[in-house]
């Protein structure tokens, strides 16, 4: 099956995830993507987006469908492969903190399930890996970037801890200065992924002198 791709937008890639019913919403399925096009163990595009599935596609009723599915995923997943370039950085989805207590709750659990999407794509299944060490630093950003989110969600879920609406605010401020630690790690964790590929690339050997 010949499968051209294009990038159809996220807008779009939205109503395709849910007009198939995948598991995941549009949030994760990005960043396990992104997570998987930076890692070192280097996944297969394809099965990546199988896995969205968890390994049970949807049924077509016609090649052309099928067709139009693939190329509308794999342009994402060539849309994103850019954020390897420094001129354009990864960024989680683009939302600002709300300034209600439920609304913030729903953010912070957006942005926990984004952060760990982005790590399991990285580590695709695997518990261990060797990374340089610069890799190995934004790995323990985003997780301790992932458990800010996760601790102000669980506080916020808790009833039995009041806010007013001073402290909200001060929160929604918190939240937006820890989504922007989130953003430069990610593409921090993008570019020094793909430089640490290219370090484990064979050197050519010089070229013969002929004498």
């Amino acid at each position: 099956m010949q499968i051209k791709t294009r990038y159809i937008g996220d807008a779009r890639i939205r109503k395709l995830l849910d007009s198939y019913s995948c598991p995941y919403p549009f949030h994760i399925a990005r960043a396990i993507m992104m997570g998987d096009i930076a890692s070192p163990l280097m996944g297969s595009p394809t099965a990546t987006v199988e896995s969205l599935w968890d390994g049970e596609l949807p049924e077509f009723e016609t090649s052309k469908e099928a067709q139009a599915f693939f190329g509308s995923l794999l342009g994402l997943w060539n849309h994103l492969t850019r954020h390897q370039k420094r001129s354009h950085p990864f960024k989680l989805v683009n939302s600002r903190p709300p300034t209600d207590r439920k609304g913030l709750e729903d953010y912070c659990q957006m942005r926990v399930e984004e952060l760990h999407a982005i790590l399991e794509g990285f580590f695709q299944g695997e518990g261990e890996m060797d990374l340089s060490p610069e890799l190995s630093d934004c790995v323990d950003v985003l997780e301790d970037t992932r458990e800010m989110f996760f601790a102000s969600m669980q506080m916020l879920a808790d009833k039995t801890v009041p806010t007013n609406k001073e402290e909200l605010e001060k929160l929604r401020k918190n939240l937006d200065r820890v989504l922007g630690i989130g953003n430069r790690e990610c593409a921090r964790l993008v570019w020094a992924a793909s430089d640490y590929r290219k370090s484990q690339l064979p050197k050519r050997p010089p070229p013969a002198t002929i004498h």
